[in-house]
């Protein structure tokens, strides 16, 4: 079980007692693990939290430098060789996220095909392979309500691997919102990260690199991927409800807002042309 091996050497990862295999008991084969208190920062801050520029800071620095933490974990020392196939996993998840937009596609969008087609001709090399969340984000971290710069725990371990870092990465960078983004790209998934003194994404961008010692200079084509992967997510979801398998009235605009992420991302990747 992953969170066994990942506990003793993530302390943030939380610890799991025990699991039960009989579904006949829940219903489902589940697990209980321990219980931390703290909050969510999702789209606001907790009640009674004021953020200050400091505190904002404090945030963006905890959450590069767990990232480096969870990223320098030696994980065939901890055994955890039994996740992933990191060998060739960056070409997987690029041909399997065009797979799954082709899939789930609803409307014509024109930056798709020239997008996904430099995507399938850039792909780097990655570094060498981590543990990574995949899918490492402000609101996947449980914070200390007394200081709310403090993690207590990272959540949300169901998709973790092995993999390239450089991906788990960008992944959070697409969700690390700056005041000069678009209203539009602030509101595809709203987050606190616009807000005065959190660091910008090229600011994250820098501490990680310090901190890691890894060499970034692919990031020009991981972050639109980043954004391209965003988009999917969200297509699928609006295809389900354009096709009336759902009806909640919230899917609505995940057109619109899968158009804007392609548009970013597609913009990123001609800007980096020039």
């Amino acid at each position: 079980m992953l969170l066994e091996k990942l506990h003793p050497v993530f302390s943030l990862a939380p610890k799991p007692y025990v699991i039960c295999r009989d579904a006949s008991v829940l219903g489902a084969v589940f697990y209980v693990m321990e219980h931390r208190r703290g909050v969510v920062i999702d789209d606001a801050f907790p009640p009674g939290v004021k953020p200050t520029p400091d505190l904002c800071r404090r945030i963006s620095e905890a959450t590069v430098d767990t990232l480096v933490k969870l990223h320098d974990i030696d994980w065939r020392e901890a055994g955890l060789a039994f996740m992933g196939r990191p060998m060739g996993f960056l070409e997987r998840q690029v041909k399997g996220w065009i797979a799954r937009y082709d899939k789930a596609k609803t409307d014509d969008i024109p930056e798709v095909e020239p997008l996904v087609r430099w995507l399938l001709e850039n792909v780097p090399e990655s570094p060498a392979p981590t543990v990574i969340h995949n899918d490492f984000k402000l609101n996947n971290m449980l914070w200390d309500l007394e200081d709310v710069a403090k993690p207590l725990a990272v959540l949300d371990w169901e998709m973790t691997t092995i993999g390239d870092p450089l991906f788990d990465l960008a992944v959070a960078l697409g969700y690390w919102a700056q005041p000069d983004d678009s209203e539009e790209l602030i509101h595809v998934l709203p987050t606190v990260t616009h807000y005065p003194g959190f660091i910008s994404r090229e600011e994250f961008i820098e501490r990680y690199a310090q901190k890691s010692g890894r060499d970034l200079s692919s990031m020009h084509f991981y972050i639109p991927f980043a954004y391209f992967k965003m988009a999917v997510i969200l297509q699928q979801i609006f295809a389900r409800w354009k096709r009336g398998q759902t009806k909640d009235k919230r899917f609505a605009s995940f057109g619109e807002r899968v158009r804007h992420l392609i548009r970013y991302a597609d913009g990123l990747v001609r800007a980096g042309k020039r």
